[in-house]
């Protein structure tokens, strides 16, 4: 028995040691995303096992203490154009506030203010879990379909006002089916989009939000440029 173990063991590693040519391929728009999966997957995990351990210890997790009346949420630069003036805006009110991005290349990130708590959460999964932990009393978004049946960002559980910020003049007939139906409030470009959401929370049922017509505030910043 000792022999033949010894035989299989050498077989095994010379086989390991010698591999031939693998009739496989592997695209590379698809070993991204495999590699994508793998390192939401690792991020997700260890966020709920970093969850369960506060909960179990009776800690506080460093997101989940963050309790300011406002908090901003990002998907990225692209959208500094709208965040920028509200920035300024509740920096001249004096305003306390958190900001939270999922670009490590965000203007705001470089804004240096005792009023503004900025950080970068990651991308993907893993930064909607973090947002999720976030506990605000207003949470101002651009992002459409938070909470949307099949999308991987949950409406956050401790943010008591989830208001859309509105960050083109289309209106809600260019968003997705349901894209709204979580927000309590929508900050909207004018009063022509007041129907439109009217209408749709008539159809489902929905509790009426509250709306505000903020205008587009980047259309402000280039007029006063101009």
């Amino acid at each position: 028995m000792r022999n033949l173990t010894e035989i299989f063991l050498i077989t095994a590693a010379f086989f390991l040691a010698s591999p031939g040519t693998a009739s496989a391929y592997l695209d590379p728009s698809a070993g991204n995303a495999l590699i994508y999966i793998a390192v939401t997957l690792v991020s997700v995990s260890a966020f709920a096992l970093k969850s369960i351990f506060y909960r179990l210890t009776g800690r506080t997790h460093k997101d989940s203490h963050v309790s300011n009346d406002i908090v901003l949420f990002s998907e990225g630069k692209i959208y500094w154009t709208t965040f920028e003036p509200i920035i300024n805006a509740l920096l001249a009110k004096n305003q306390a506030f958190s900001y939270f991005t999922m670009d490590i290349e965000d203007p705001a990130l470089r804004i240096r203010n005792k009023l503004m708590k900025s950080r970068y959460i990651g991308e993907g999964s893993s930064a909607y879990a973090r947002m999720n932990q976030v506990s605000c009393k207003i949470m101002l978004a651009t992002t459409p379909n938070i909470g949307t049946p099949g999308y991987n960002f949950p409406r956050p559980a401790k943010a008591k006002i989830l208001a859309h910020v509105f960050h083109d003049p289309d209106g809600v007939p260019y968003y997705n089916k349901f894209a709204l139906d979580c927000y309590d409030s929508a900050l909207t470009v004018g009063n022509y989009a007041v129907p439109a959401i009217r209408f749709l929370e008539k159809l489902r049922n929905l509790p009426a939000k509250e709306i505000i017509s903020l205008g587009l505030p980047y259309w402000d910043k280039m007029y006063n440029e101009k």
